[in-house]
């Protein structure tokens, strides 16, 4: 369960069940590519969304939302890019990959554990949305070293 004692007024409000805290201990990933993927990179497609999702889910105690679909663009090149997530009408990310992409082209890839993180907390106004991108930066190597994907040293120093 997660605790929030260092925001005791969001604790307050949890504990009034004013918010909710449930969380997933196991969401139902669905995976689509916007065209025709070789079997080789929907595997590879696979094992990144699944260290994603660990990342994350060790982060928050839990995976942030039941259900979440992920559309993938298959591009030229290996690596990802372009991500964006959507909470309104069942949570969405969007998200190109490389049609060479392989396991250690993404081993070290941050883009889709924040767009995933983004499905933890609120859209806010387009005049903050420099906040909603902010904790998800920041987060975002917190996540992936507390899952073992990142050295503690390399995310306390990149953050620096």
């Amino acid at each position: 369960m997660r605790k929030f004692a260092a925001v005791p007024h969001l604790a307050a409000l949890i504990a009034a069940g004013a918010l909710s805290t449930t969380l997933a201990a196991e969401p139902v990933i669905h995976v689509e590519f916007t065209t025709a993927a070789p079997p080789e990179l929907q595997a590879v497609a696979g094992r990144w969304v699944e260290r994603a999702k660990n990342a994350v889910a060790a982060y928050y105690d839990g995976f942030p939302v039941e259900r979440l679909r992920i559309k993938i663009t298959p591009r030229a090149g290996r690596r990802p890019e372009s991500g964006t997530a959507y909470g309104w009408s069942g949570p969405l990310i969007t998200i190109s990959l490389g049609r060479d992409a392989a396991d250690a082209d993404l081993a070290d890839d941050w883009l889709l554990t924040h767009e995933m993180l983004h499905l933890g907390f609120p859209s806010l106004a387009e005049r903050h949305h420099w906040l909603e991108e902010g904790i998800a930066t920041y987060v975002e190597p917190i996540a992936r070293a507390r899952a073992g994907q990142l050295a503690p040293e390399r995310a306390w120093r990149d953050l620096v």
